[in-house]
């Protein structure tokens, strides 16, 4: 789920949501350990209730065992996205946002500034809030990926 103001106008095509992607895939591949399926994918402009009314949407579909977003997680006043995911989780995993942004914090010192946050919603969905910008989104996948498959087995008991 791409939440971009821009993006959702067609000022200009969305980057991160296909970084996603790539990155999924590829660690896939190499590593076995995932078999994903793409089940949605969109953009919405910055709005909490209408990225909000998709994460909930899409968790209680149970189609899926993780979501990824990507945008709006900066200090600006319509970046609004982990108010959103706060609203969806019954549980939080901070611990996920919180190693994302201290190892790439090593790269790219900005990005301690990303509000972030990931947890469990009631539907034993994983839900992780990624930066908006392409780059960012890879460093941050760089990190999690490696203990994807065994966060979403611990999901799942």
């Amino acid at each position: 789920l791409t939440a971009s103001d821009r993006a959702s106008r067609g000022v200009y095509s969305d980057e991160s949501g296909p970084a996603i992607v790539e990155m999924v895939s590829s660690f896939s591949e190499r590593s076995g350990s995932l078999a994903p399926r793409f089940v949605q994918q969109q953009v919405v402009p910055d709005d909490e209730q209408a990225i909000f009314s998709c994460l909930q949407s899409w968790s209680e579909s149970k189609a899926c065992d993780l979501i990824f977003t990507t945008g709006g997680t900066g200090f600006g006043p319509r970046d609004v996205t982990p108010e959103a995911t706060k609203r969806v989780l019954a549980r939080t995993a901070d611990c996920l946002a919180r190693a994302m942004a201290w190892q790439t914090s090593f790269q790219e010192p900005h990005s301690i500034l990303s509000r972030g946050v990931c947890g469990i919603t009631k539907d034993e969905v994983l839900v992780v809030n990624l930066p908006g910008h392409p780059g960012a989104v890879k460093q941050c996948l760089s990190v999690l990926l490696p203990v994807l498959p065994h966060a979403l087995k611990m999901v799942k008991g």
